[in-house]
């Protein structure tokens, strides 16, 4: 339900500013217990937000999927306290946008003339 509602809020979001990362911080929170559905789950939210959002296809997906699997390996590794909470939170908001900077860039989606 908080996914849904994270994805909703994005959306609203979206319409005024520039960016929004609750869906991104949102699977910190989701349980993890069974890893096939959590990254199946991961995938299809970014498949959703590239057809309501992004208009590139796969982009988010593989993005979603990739902080799917650093947040299981990062919490394998951490204990699931506050601060180790807010410094994953950081680190996912820096890869998202360096990462979609690297992409976008390669890609030539954006241009620097």
């Amino acid at each position: 339900m908080s996914l849904i509602f994270s994805f909703i809020l994005d959306g609203i979001i979206l319409k005024y500013a520039p960016y929004s990362l609750f869906t991104v911080l949102i699977f910190i929170f989701l349980p993890r217990d069974n890893l096939k559905k959590y990254y199946i789950i991961s995938f299809l939210i970014g498949l959703l937000y590239d057809f309501l959002y992004a208009n590139i296809l796969f982009y988010n997906s593989f993005i979603f999927l990739t902080i799917a699997y650093f947040i299981n390996f990062y919490f394998k590794k951490f204990r699931y306290n506050f601060i180790n909470i807010l410094y994953l939170s950081i680190m996912l908001i820096i890869y998202y946008y360096t990462f979609s900077f690297l992409i976008l860039s390669l890609i030539k989606y954006i241009s620097f003339e």
